[in-house]
């Protein structure tokens, strides 16, 4: 790893909140600190891993905060999950199996996969929030409480897919192998990530923020896929 020169000391910790959440907001400080850093072997540039920003991050994805945008009440998901959800389905249509067991890390309000389980196919999310949980009961969707990998998690899948997900992961590569493992043969993995390729060329610090640990470009992409 090669450092490079930009550290920020104070900056604000942001995340999105449910309504009514059981827990303090207290209990999440305002601001902490943020280091960028660049991972030299697969020319990505990510934020320097710091414990304290790392489980701070655990307490909101566990508990019932929810920074994603899949939910049903966010209009700008409506619009980005119907992309994603028309690519999942052409890839569908590609597998040649008519109902695919298919897994979703990081299930947000479930609005994907109970399209896809009204489709016929087999769904399964995944998540540590209990707000996906609840999601999940009330569109009739299988939800496991945990991150992935899971011990709770123990069948294979035709497909596994993830929207704007693996930015937020520690090792990118590592959580694509495991992901690999859970696959049936011949499976899919399918993703989103927000693409920062102009955004560092452009040196735009817009895009910094403490739940992304890494920031891909379309090179960095592929690299690490």
């Amino acid at each position: 790893m090669k450092e490079i020169n930009l550290k920020i000391n104070k900056l604000q910790f942001y995340w999105r909140l449910i309504n009514k959440p059981n827990r303090d907001k207290g209990a999440i400080p305002s601001f902490l600190p943020f280091v960028m850093d660049f991972d030299v072997k697969n020319g990505l540039l990510i934020q320097k891993r710091n414990k304290k920003v790392l489980d701070y991050l655990d307490v909101v994805y566990k508990e019932e905060y929810n920074i994603g945008n899949m939910q049903s009440l966010n209009d700008r998901a409506n619009l980005y999950s119907q992309d994603f959800l028309d690519f999942i389905l052409k890839s569908t249509k590609k597998h040649g199996k008519r109902n695919l067991e298919i897994l979703e890390i990081g299930c947000g309000g479930c609005m994907l996969l109970s399209e896809l389980q009204s489709k016929g196919h087999l769904v399964t999310g995944i998540d540590p929030s209990p707000v996906s949980v609840f999601e999940g009961k009330k569109r009739k969707v299988k939800v496991i409480q945990d991150f992935f990998p899971s011990k709770k998690l123990t069948d294979k899948f035709d497909m596994i897919f993830h929207a704007d997900v693996i930015e937020h992961v520690t090792n990118p590569i590592t959580f694509l192998k495991q992901q690999y493992r859970s696959l049936n043969e011949g499976g899919l993995i399918a993703i989103t990530t927000p693409d920062c390729t102009e955004n560092i060329k452009h040196g735009d610090m817009s895009i910094i923020l403490h739940q992304h640990l890494n920031y891909f470009d379309i090179e960095s992409l592929k690299s690490t896929l």
